[in-house]
This record gives structure tokens, sequence and C-alpha cells, in this order.
């Protein structure tokens, strides 16, 4: 996982040497250090932007605070990476020589290589863009969904990987055609990607009965319920760590009944610059209460409520009956959103 940023910051010092022969220079890799809170009073209120011009040699933005007091109590981490820059620069110095020929058409062997990443994710994909970068490499293609790189939850595990290289190989791009042996992922991933490629087979949606039983047998009121949320590197309020979750709006839609035939909105946003979470769900449970099923789209809300309640719980605000209450949501302790 540190590859491709220790690949990146050995080309800087490469084109730095270049740039600058005989200079004596230091790799440093600046990293946010997650377990160090910082007591400054909103720090993200204290930076202007700067308008975008032509001087790229002027900093985008300006911190506006006490700089010495920043850096007295700063959140960062300082590492030399010299023996790892060192260890790399030879592949480093060749690759780029490589691709300094393929840009300049001396290399007409050298094609990118078919693969589903960074291939999925390419920002020269898509039907409305003309020419098209990615028809260029992969020739005509089925569409973004039915594509076998679109596979949900990517490609992963080796017989998955050996059966989608092998339809590449032989350039049969459709997902439809993947081998059903392969595609299972759990209780998690299984699921959808079956749905995925059955909806794909028969161009209808998928209506497993077992999912019409579970909604049938469901506890009114059903609270369907998103979060916005956000985890920045800088710290939100004093005490709190980089990174650390700051769940700031909610939006709750409420079926009384199988009868009913409108639906109760209720919703919360954080306007104040005083930490949120707290006052956060205890609005949520006066929305959503102690009865009926809560729904969402993703594992993303029950997350978000566990981070909370770790968080509550470190600052002593969990009460005996809020700690229940989180229970009956999202379960007992656990997970490593929680430790």
């Amino acid at each position: 996982n540190w590859r491709e940023y220790l690949l990146d910051i050995t080309f800087q010092v490469m084109v730095a040497r270049a740039a600058n022969p005989g200079l004596q220079i230091t790799p440093k890799l600046c990293m946010v250090n997650k377990t160090k809170p910082s007591n400054i009073e909103a720090i993200y209120a204290k930076i202007d932007l700067l308008d975008d011009d032509a001087d790229r040699s002027k900093p985008r933005a300006v911190f506006t605070g006490d700089a010495k007091a920043l850096a007295a109590d700063h959140f960062l981490e300082f590492i030399d990476c010299t023996e790892v820059v060192e260890l790399l620069m030879p592949e480093v110095v060749e690759s780029a020589a490589m691709l300094l020929d393929f840009m300049d058409g001396r290399r007409p062997d050298v094609t990118p290589a078919l693969t589903a990443n960074p291939c999925k994710k390419c920002e020269f994909r898509g039907a409305h863009l003309s020419p098209n970068g990615f028809n260029e490499c992969w020739g005509e293609t089925p569409p973004i969904g039915a594509h076998v790189i679109d596979l949900p939850h990517g490609i992963r595990g080796k017989e998955l990987g050996a059966a989608v290289t092998a339809m590449l190989d032989r350039r049969d791009y459709e997902l439809a055609n993947i081998p059903d042996a392969v595609i299972e992922g759990g209780k998690s991933y299984g699921p959808p990607r079956r749905h995925h490629v059955q909806t794909l087979r028969t161009n209808k949606p998928v209506q497993a009965p077992e999912l019409v039983e579970v909604l049938r047998g469901l506890e009114y009121p059903l609270h369907f319920i998103d979060f916005e949320a956000s985890r920045i590197p800088v710290p939100y309020l004093p005490g709190m760590k980089p990174y650390e979750q700051v769940a700031f709006q909610f939006s709750c839609h409420t079926l009384a009944s199988p009868d009913a035939t409108e639906m109760q909105h209720s919703q919360w946003l954080n306007l104040r610059d005083v930490y949120p979470n707290n006052e956060f769900v205890r609005e949520l449970r006066n929305a959503i209460g102690d009865r009926g099923t809560v729904l969402v789209w993703s594992h993303y809300e029950k997350s978000t409520l566990r981070g909370v309640r770790r968080q509550l719980r470190e600052r002593g605000l969990l009460d005996a009956s809020l700690a229940a209450w989180f229970q009956s949501v999202v379960g007992p302790l656990a997970g490593p959103d929680e430790k």
C-alpha cells in the first residue's frame, strides 16, 4: 500500500537532483498522526483560500491564525525515507527513461495493460467522451455497469481474478458471461454480485421471494435514515484527533404503518462550532424513538453510529439509557471502529 507513495517521492527526488546537481536532498514523508489530538481552536476556520491564478509559486491557502502555536501543537510526523528512495531509484530512473521514449513514439512495442484496476476508474471512460481514451485501449466494449471490470465490490480472490483474466485474454468483456461459481463473496458481496449479473442476463430487476418475506415481517414504523459525516485530517475542535468522525447532519423519513400514504420527515443539521456528535445522536433518537425498524442503504450509517458511540464513551457522555438505545440499533460493542 505504501509503494505508490514511495515511488512518487523517489521520482520527485530524481527530478530535484537533475535540476540541482550537488544539492543535498533529504526526502521525508509528511504524515498525519491519527493518534495525536490538537488543542488549537477551529483550525479550519483560520485558513483562507486564494483565488486561482497563473503563479503556482504561491501557496493556494494561507493560515491566518497563530502559526507558532500551531507549530508547537501540530499533529504531523516527518519520516525520513532516504534509504527506501535509494533502493527504488534505479527502478524509477529506468521507468522514467522508458516512458520518455514511449511519449516520443520510440516504443511502439509498449501498450497499456488491460486490467480491472485502474481501468475501471479511468478518467477517459464514458460513452459521451470523444475521442474516447478508454475505447482506444479496449476497443468496443459493453457500457459501464455491463463490463466485466464493473463487478460489484471489485475483483477479489485468486479464483475470481483468474476467471476475469481469462475473459480479458479472450476479449470477452461481458459481465453477464462471468461464471457463476466465481462470483460468490459471502453475505456481504455475494448477493449484490449475483443480483447484478442476473439483471444483466434477464434485463429484469431481481425480486427474491426471501426478500419479500423479510420486508413483510418488518416491525412498523419504518425509519429510512441517511447521514452526512466527515473525517477530515485537520481536527475539527480542540481535543479532537485527525480524521476523527464528525456527524453533522441526518435525514429521516418514517412510514408509520403499512397503510400510511405519506412519509413523516425529520432532519437535523449542526450549525454551531461545537462538538456535534452528542446532539446528533440524541436528536436522532428523538426522531426514530425506541420502536420500529431502521432501514439504510449501506453499512455507512451503522459504522457511523458505532464510531459516535465510541467517541461518546471516551468523553464520558454515554449514559446507560443512551447505551441501551445504541445496542438496540447497532448491536453490542464490537468492531475496529469502536476500539
